[in-house]
């Protein structure tokens, strides 16, 4: 509510009456405030180290030839894929 209040008074000079009335104006502050803590809880820590995280290597030549040789110009291209897009 703190936070709230002190917000309303930084923005006091933004507040225009053609727009919305002063309980309108201060609940959406309150609104935004509260949404937006809720998103900085929910948002979880990253880890950087987790190795989850770490890229896929790329693949060695022979995978690369095979691949080509298949079809498969891309990685994660499906070999029943059409070429053209086409169905």
């Amino acid at each position: 509510m703190q936070e709230t209040m002190v917000m309303v008074w930084r923005r006091a000079a933004s507040f225009d009456r053609r727009r919305a009335g002063v309980a309108t104006w201060v609940f959406t502050i309150a609104r935004n405030k509260r949404t937006d803590a809720l998103r900085r809880q929910r948002r979880p820590e990253i880890d950087l180290e987790d190795p989850a995280l770490a890229p896929d290597p790329p693949p060695s030549t022979e995978e690369s030839v095979l691949a080509h040789e298949r079809g498969a110009a891309w990685p994660g291209r499906s070999p029943h894929c059409p070429r053209n897009g086409r169905r």
